[in-house]
């Protein structure tokens, strides 16, 4: 349920709570002006005012919540966007494993987040040398990753990022 419809539901209830202090209110006020009224009059005001304190909370949020929205949009604090400063940090220092670890947990959280894979498809080739693990990494982005055209894109930068230990691995076994 959104805000603005909990507003409306919130003001409706008080609504319902506030209406008998209004009528209470109007009862108790004297038709005629007189020193001995002067107790009715301070009960109906008191009355009205309370009627008024009950109203008055879901009236503000009801009228805040458009302009809130402008200052801090909810639908933008909800999806945490993926952190990848910590694993490309780790990688520069050669904590390579750590890294990856850290790339894993973004998979997990963000499963159709490409940038993730690519990362750790280049970071198993390139500083790795492991051309089975950047396979397996690919397959499990291919299962992971819904959208087509990250799918093609995850297949582009798996030719590309193999291709570059493609020549030096078959160098290595005619040696």
């Amino acid at each position: 349920m959104s805000d603005n419809q909990s507003n409306v539901r919130h003001l409706i209830v008080s609504g319902v709570i506030a209406l008998p202090l209004f009528v209470a209110g109007w009862k108790l006020m004297p038709t005629e002006g007189s020193w001995g009224a002067v107790g009715s009059i301070l009960g109906g005001l008191f009355c009205f005012l309370l009627g008024a304190v009950v109203l008055a909370i879901p009236l503000a949020g009801l009228s805040a919540e458009p302009w809130g929205s402008l200052y801090f949009p909810k639908g933008n604090l909800r999806a945490k966007a993926p952190m990848f400063g910590i694993p490309q940090a780790k990688r520069k220092k050669g904590l390579f494993e750590e890294s990856m670890a850290d790339y894993e947990a973004i998979t997990r959280d963000h499963p159709g987040e490409l940038r993730a894979y690519v990362e750790m498809m280049d970071m198993a080739v390139v500083d790795l040398k492991d051309l089975s693990r950047a396979e397996r990494i690919y397959e499990q982005g291919l299962l992971t990753i819904q959208n087509e055209d990250d799918r093609r894109s995850l297949g582009v930068m798996y030719r590309a990022i193999t291709s570059r230990l493609l020549p030096r691995f078959h160098q290595s076994k005619k040696r």
